[in-house]
């Protein structure tokens, strides 16, 4: 039978810590490992820990300055068992899930795994006005039967809800979620764990799994069902944090899988990857050189030159021309960053609510823009001989909020135009990050 190591991470959870680790004690077989580990509580969930030292091998008590990677990775040096299961202090299994997780594991193939997370994204006071239900209310329901859970589709976990977003468990990645998750454990230690780079709140899971795909298949599994008992946070924080995280990512990584992926979530449907896949190699096949000089601190943004390989964003810091593989949704550069950003003609290819991002990205990070007049003339995006319906989802989630005419197109000089915000246009916050 799969031992199971039981890795449960805690800080100030006093109103679910005792109920999540009662849901987890009746679930272990002898042979199971179960660890509990204390971030610096300045509540008093840690007392509460401590009067279940019968039911737990190991409580360590920690102090990460809200390093979560530096917390896992600290449970997961003492767990002895072949299959680690990461799992928040604020959720609360389901009776069957470390046997659904037993008997997933059976399959060596597979390196990892997550489970439904009811109520995983909103704050309490958010979760009441959803459900029209008070937080007590609703965990005397839980309690009481956890399959009442599939009545509240609001609150529900979107991978659950369209199975097609992770599907394909080559690529699934995006979607691995440490409020509970599987790692088998020599592959843990044979990727470094979680990276501790990554500080606070925010895609350090993503990136662990990122590294993990390629050891075996990453699977969801919709029987697994955890309730995330809602608390009050702030949101606002958590963002600028998960920002901060993503653009580090970006910038470890710098290829178009993480930066489509991350920024567009275009892992999501596999129509719209491969739209985005005949967008990259028509502008690939049909673009022209453009001769840039680039001088100390400025940007040239060619949209995959041949000439440059997959080279889609190049600058010069300190006399040396470095490469970004990024197509320009997202860089992690501070804003204001650069003097000049230049534009190849090829940004014509690019659907326009696309290309609108592009634009808002290197506004953000430069003072001026330039885009190239010599515009490569071609058919409509929409001759990549992608589907209707593709072209309508990339529509309705990108083109509201990011469409070319917010900016005006000023004449700079002879070779380009220079593109400004049009007032009143920059909807959304800045994203000044620490420069990397």
């Amino acid at each position: 039978m799969i031992k199971l190591s039981v890795l449960l991470i805690n800080k100030n959870r006093r109103d679910s810590v005792e109920w999540c680790i009662n849901s987890i004690i009746c679930q272990l077989d002898k042979e199971d490992q179960f660890i509990v580990i204390d971030d610096s509580s300045d509540d008093d969930s840690l007392e509460i820990i401590k009067s279940y030292s019968g039911h737990i091998d190991k409580i360590i008590e920690f102090s990460s300055n809200g390093n979560r990677s530096a917390v896992r990775n600290r449970a997961a040096r003492e767990a002895v068992n072949e299959i680690l299961v990461f799992i928040d202090s604020d959720v609360i299994i389901a009776p069957d899930n470390l046997r659904i997780v037993r008997e997933t594991h059976e399959d060596t193939n597979i390196a990892g795994l997550n489970g439904t997370v009811y109520g995983n994204n909103h704050t309490l006071e958010q979760f009441e006005l959803i459900t029209h239900c008070s937080i007590e209310d609703f965990d005397s329901m839980v309690k009481k039967d956890f399959s009442n859970l599939s009545e509240y589709k609001l609150v529900a976990d979107y991978r659950s809800l369209w199975g097609h977003f992770v599907a394909d468990t080559s690529r699934n990645w995006p979607n691995y979620f440490t409020s509970f998750a599987t790692a088998r454990r020599e592959l843990f230690e044979e990727i470094g764990g979680f990276d501790e780079n990554f500080h606070r709140w925010g895609v350090e899971d993503m990136e662990f799994a990122y590294r993990l795909n390629p050891k075996g298949k990453i699977v969801f599994v919709p029987e697994i069902v955890s309730y995330h008992r809602p608390h009050n946070k702030n949101q606002f924080e958590n963002a600028y944090s998960n920002l901060q995280n993503l653009y580090y990512m970006l910038n470890k990584y710098r290829n178009r899988e993480t930066e489509m992926i991350c920024c567009w979530g275009v892992n999501t449907d596999p129509r719209m990857r491969d739209y985005y896949d005949k967008i990259y190699a028509y502008i690939k096949a049909n673009n022209t050189y453009e001769e840039i000089t680039l001088l100390e601190g400025e940007v040239a943004v060619y949209f995959c030159l041949p000439e440059h390989e997959n080279g889609l964003v190049e600058y010069v810091e300190h006399g040396e021309r470095k490469r970004v593989e990024l197509f320009g949704y997202a860089l992690p550069f501070v804003d204001g960053r650069f003097k000049r950003v230049f534009v190849s003609g090829a940004y014509s290819l690019i659907p326009p609510n696309m290309f609108g991002s592009v634009l808002q990205e290197l506004i953000r990070i430069s003072g001026k823009v330039l885009i190239s007049k010599n515009i490569i003339q071609l058919p409509s995006y929409y001759d990549v001989n992608a589907s209707n319906d593709v072209i309508f989802l990339f529509g309705n989630i990108f083109g509201v909020t990011h469409i070319i005419q917010w900016y005006d197109r000023y004449e700079y000089d002879e070779n380009y135009y220079e593109m400004k915000w049009k007032d009143g246009a920059r909807l959304l916050l800045s994203k000044q990050v620490e420069e990397i």
